[in-house]
């Protein structure tokens, strides 16, 4: 976006509302060749992450009932993406979520209900496409969000958490409501973090604790 109001206001509203960047003129025009370099670099780095998400998918590292990527995935893509966050100082976190009392749906109205149930889950429009969802086992899932730091994963954990609990799951007769719990690790803000494990183990016990203060929250630092 380039203008010639430069008030704070103006620029936080006009970097709210998508621009990418905010230039005030005059400008000179090595800079803002500069400038439109630095977002070609961006968007090449942006396009090679869903390149790879897609070869991924070529290889059969979906899992075969939701269609989200299965754990043979798991450790490739965030092994990759820690090297990348190390790499250039991009934040990424890891958001791990369970679906509550889901055996209680399965008792209920059936494995079949159940597993239409997590069919929806996976194609949630909340997901982006940069966005690398991983069934984990059962009704557990796992988010790789890159270019996301503590904050952001934690705004997207909650929009996922509240679009799930006001979503009714109808099926013929049966009307299911459900609610979820998330556990984030971001690094590098998670200092503990060393390598993909780590990342799994803290964001599986932030889960565990979203689980034992009461299920349907978000946690994402200790």
């Amino acid at each position: 976006m380039l203008s010639a109001q430069g008030s704070l206001d103006t620029k936080v509203r006009g970097l709210d509302l998508g621009a990418d960047d905010y230039l005030v003129k005059p400008i000179h025009p090595r800079e803002l060749a500069a400038r439109v370099r630095s977002l070609i670099r961006e968007k090449q780095k942006h396009d090679a992450i869903v390149d790879d998400y897609r070869h991924l998918a070529t290889l059969s590292l979906t899992d075969p009932l939701t269609g989200a990527y299965n754990r043979r995935a798991l450790d490739r893509l965030l092994k990759a993406r820690l090297a990348e966050s190390a790499r250039y100082d991009i934040p990424i976190s890891c958001l791990m979520f369970d679906i509550d009392h889901f055996k209680d749906v399965n008792d209920t109205h059936g494995h079949g209900i159940g597993d239409r149930v997590l069919k929806e889950i996976a194609v949630l429009p909340v997901f982006r496409q940069e966005d690398a969802l991983i069934r984990y086992g059962g009704e557990e899932f796992l988010v790789i969000l890159f270019h996301t730091n503590r904050e952001g994963a934690h705004v997207f954990g909650e929009r996922l958490r509240t679009e799930v609990a006001a979503k009714s799951f109808n099926y013929e007769d049966k009307r299911i409501h459900i609610t979820l719990s998330a556990g984030i690790a971001t690094h590098p803000e998670d200092r503990m973090i060393k390598d993909s494990e780590t990342m799994l183990t803290l964001s599986d016990r932030r889960l565990y604790a979203a689980k034992r203060s009461g299920r349907n929250r978000v946690i994402s630092r200790d």
